[in-house]
């Protein structure tokens, strides 16, 4: 009883089901599929995918007008009306075009065996690499197609519209989407360079001090810098600004400025790495992914990449010291920074740049999705007001882009965490 309630929870449909790609486009027989595919067990079912998904779409589109239509008239909004109609009739002709150029083709097949161990010989019959299938025997070959056979995924998980493009057509897309990511990341990663740099050329207050100033020793008339800048931090901002404004009136501007600039340049990186985000997520969606779990691994890698390199990578180059000359480097900023270790002055001015730039890297997802709830209440609100008949529909669900921000900053702590203790043992 216990064996039975538990493959009834946990085992579904994919654990029998095989998925087949590069299969011959004009076989849509199913019966060739199970005469081929029953000497590794009984087969239950084919089910074969075609490419029509554009046509699927349109359609699905014309529904939507229609119910949009039937709403317009119910609330007899007749300006409305008479939009829907025109884009009906655009869809329509689209809907004519396609088929009047539609050729059916078989895109891939889903093979369903009666025993789980059946999908276990298919697999090791027909591994994943390149070098299996560019060897495959003509015993092997499906109606003399080198065929891909893995894993099928759960009926939910798949991009039925993107199942028509083959794998060539799929390389080819994540090439060109590779190369446009990365100039995207690399423009991401100047425009936040130009907020560090403009940030770093403001003079750098020192607020660490190691023996107490007194105010005699500041206010000497030959006094350095560094002591009047020790005075004013061991009094902080208001007894500065309340006691002895005349004296820290330098330190006052400076360190108000500074840490205004730090706050600027941390929000220019949330804002860069939003907009990374969403131009990520739409270069994705033309790579073509068969399943959402692969288009979304997609994004949370490129994302990730970005987001580290704009809050980790960026501040440690810009504010790098180096005691060598790196040549050609030095031209574009690196290695000419203040500081040549993780001193107490770069926790001081940089790492509270970074540990604010972490935390509202943290908080932005959930307030973006705070945002749209409540866009979505007003949505819903303004739609019941408009017919009280039309059932609402909710957006389709996006990639979480919270993994490859909680990602990039816990590599980003132990990056710094692993520089420190380095440091640390080279002093010792």
């Amino acid at each position: 009883m216990a064996e039975r309630e538990y493959n009834l929870r946990v085992v579904t449909v994919t654990h029998y089901t095989v998925q087949v790609s590069n299969v011959p486009p004009g076989l849509q027989d199913r019966h060739v599929y199970k005469r081929f595919f029953r000497k590794y067990g009984p087969v239950v079912d084919v089910a074969i995918t075609f490419n029509d998904g554009e046509m699927v779409q349109a359609y699905m589109e014309r529904g939507r007008i229609r119910k949009e239509m039937q709403a317009s008239k119910v609330a007899n909004r007749l300006e409305d009306l008479e939009e829907w109609k025109q884009k009906l009739h655009s869809v329509d002709e689209r809907i004519t075009d396609l088929e009047l150029r539609f050729q059916k083709q078989a895109a891939c097949a889903f093979v369903t065996f009666e025993f789980a161990h059946s999908v276990d010989d298919v697999l090791k019959a027909y591994p994943g690499d390149w070098w299996s299938r560019l060897w495959m025997g003509r015993a092997k070959r499906f109606e003399g197609h080198r065929i891909r056979v893995k894993t099928a995924p759960e009926p939910s998980n798949i991009l039925f519209l993107n199942l028509k493009y083959t794998a060539r057509q799929r390389f080819m897309r994540r090439a060109f989407t590779f190369f446009i990511s990365l100039l995207v990341i690399c423009g991401s990663a100047s425009m936040v360079y130009k907020a560090q740099e403009a940030q770093s050329k403001v003079p750098q207050v020192s607020t660490v001090c190691f023996t107490p100033i007194s105010i005699s020793q500041a206010s000497a008339p030959n006094a350095p810098e560094r002591a009047v800048d020790c005075f004013c931090s061991q009094l902080g901002l208001a007894d500065a600004w309340s006691k002895e404004r005349t004296l820290c009136s330098d330190w006052l501007r400076r360190y108000i400025l500074g840490q205004m600039l730090i706050l600027a340049a941390s929000f220019a990186i949330v804002i860069n790495n939003y907009v990374l985000q969403r131009i990520v997520e739409f270069l994705v969606t033309l790579e073509k992914h068969t399943s959402v779990t692969s288009e979304q691994m997609a994004v949370t890698k490129k994302l990730f990449i970005g987001q580290f390199i704009n809050t980790s990578i960026v501040l440690l180059v810009l504010n790098y010291k180096s005691s060598v000359n790196l040549g050609f480097l030095t031209k574009f900023g690196i290695g000419n920074g203040v500081y040549s270790n993780l001193n107490p002055d770069w926790f001081s001015n940089v790492g509270v740049a970074l540990v604010l730039c972490m935390l509202l890297n943290m908080f932005t997802p959930h307030s973006i999705s705070l945002i749209k709830y409540f866009i979505g209440r007003c949505t819903r609100y303004c739609r019941a007001r408009r017919c009280v008949t039309q059932r609402y529909e909710p957006p389709p669900l996006s990639p979480d882009p919270s993994l490859s921000t909680y990602l990039s900053i816990y590599i980003c702590r132990i990056n710094f965490l692993l520089m420190k203790c380095c440091s640390l043992f080279l002093v010792n």
